[in-house]
């Protein structure tokens, strides 16, 4: 996954899985495969108790904003250009995309706005620049 996909796509919840149920009896659809069907059981069984670990807030800061972004950044290179902390300013170097996505959600963040209205406005400032970026692509072909 590309890191623009990343940021793109709907960043999922947090969950926390609850001890899978052994005593329900295994699924027989493949009886020559004991693991498997354990193993498909009890994935079943782990996504279908998957709670989350607490609500999402209402809003978010910029620091937060920030920092999830920089979970889908390659080698977490986005806190280069701000403090994880504090969400100041840094310097950073090498990594002009980096700077870049940290310069976008920077311009665009507006405190005010519910948590969906954050996410997608963020979304929506790098999709206008993965639009630029593929039209220059197309064009140097």
């Amino acid at each position: 996954m590309s890191w623009a996909q990343g940021l793109i796509e709907w960043v999922p919840e947090r969950t926390v899985a609850s001890k899978p149920d052994t005593s329900a009896p295994l699924p027989k659809n493949r009886p020559d495969s004991h693991q498997e069907a354990v193993a498909a059981q009890s994935s079943a069984r782990l996504t279908s108790s998957m709670e989350p670990i607490m609500a999402e807030p209402e809003k978010l800061s910029l620091v937060e904003l920030l920092n999830l972004a920089n979970e889908a950044y390659a080698d977490g290179y986005l806190a280069e250009y701000f403090d994880p902390e504090t969400g100041e300013r840094r310097q950073g170097s090498g990594d002009t995309l980096a700077q870049f996505i940290v310069s976008e959600i920077r311009d665009t963040f507006d405190a005010r706005a519910s948590r969906s209205a954050q996410l997608q406005e963020a979304r929506l400032a790098l999709s206008h620049a993965i639009d630029d970026l593929k039209g220059v692509i197309q064009r140097l072909q």
